[in-house]
């Protein structure tokens, strides 16, 4: 347990050491509602085929996430796609990263559980997907819980809970869904730069 939490620690400081710039407003707030988006009409229904792929691609992202695949996590961006840090409190994100950056910043975490013999599961419930009228892109919202455990020593328990919310657009170079935006707004107050 206290590995665990050395290395939580461990990958604040480093995470907010590197930071990049503030993201202002690509964060929900708190009491804001967004899930009711998907019921309001603000959305069109994506048709099952749509769904089937963007599901595929969150699937993926699971995946790549919990393989600890640095390489391959910015193929699921858009070249100007980014990924943003986010606390419930605050509408600004703690940190917005290109895919690029994501990639490093991911090799040094995974690194940390790595040398930890540690591992990270997330599961996925809670999958909305609406299809913005005006720009054709999908908005997706995502509760998660992302399990951790160091093999061999503890079974797995709750590492934390989290929201996503992604904008989702086809890739005109290769015809592939990819993140466009993708928010990770965890519950608990600075898991956001933690290595999971």
């Amino acid at each position: 347990m206290k590995m665990c939490k050395l290395l939580g620690v461990a990958a604040l400081f480093a995470a907010l050491a590197a930071s990049s710039a503030f993201a202002a407003g690509e964060c929900p707030g708190v009491g804001e509602l967004t899930w009711k988006k998907f019921r309001d009409g603000t959305y069109a229904k994506p048709t099952p085929e749509e769904r089937g792929e963007v599901q595929d691609l969150i699937a993926e992202y699971a995946w790549v996430m919990d393989n600890r695949d640095f390489v391959t996590l910015p193929d699921l961006f858009l070249s100007d796609g980014r990924y943003h840090f986010c606390e419930m409190k605050n509408k600004d994100a703690i940190k917005s990263l290109t895919p690029k950056e994501l990639a490093a910043q991911f090799q040094g975490d995974f690194q940390n559980l790595q040398n930890a013999d540690a591992r990270a599961r997330r599961t996925f419930g809670g999958i909305l997907i609406g299809k913005d009228k005006a720009t054709g892109d999908f908005e997706v919202a995502i509760s998660t819980v992302i399990f951790l455990q160091v093999l061999g020593v503890t079974t797995a328990h709750v590492d934390y809970m989290a929201n996503i919310y992604a904008t989702v657009s086809r890739d005109k170079a290769d015809d592939l869904l990819k993140f466009k935006a993708l928010r990770v707004a965890p519950d608990q107050a600075g898991i956001v730069a933690s290595a999971r």
